[in-house]
């Protein structure tokens, strides 16, 4: 068989609360961004006009609003 020669290591660290800072114009209120990956565990921040909070690990959006719902991936990583 052939052996495998390990050639590198790449790793991002992503300061979520810093990306989302400053986005939103001031008045807008209450949007909840959650974050998940296959790497880390899934959290949520709130985001409210341009301050962000953390609101915790998990998914731990309003779940009684899906209609308001929006997906997107940064990257596809099962390629």
């Amino acid at each position: 068989p052939e052996e495998n020669e390990f050639v590198g290591f790449i790793s991002l660290s992503v300061y979520w609360r810093d990306m989302l800072k400053d986005i939103l114009p001031s008045g807008s209120q209450g949007i909840d961004v959650v974050v998940k990956n296959k790497c880390n565990p899934t959290f949520t921040y709130q985001i409210n006009g341009p301050r962000v909070r953390y609101k915790g690990r998990g998914d731990v959006h309003d779940k009684n609003l899906p209609h308001l719902e929006m997906s997107s991936s940064l990257i596809n990583l099962d390629e």
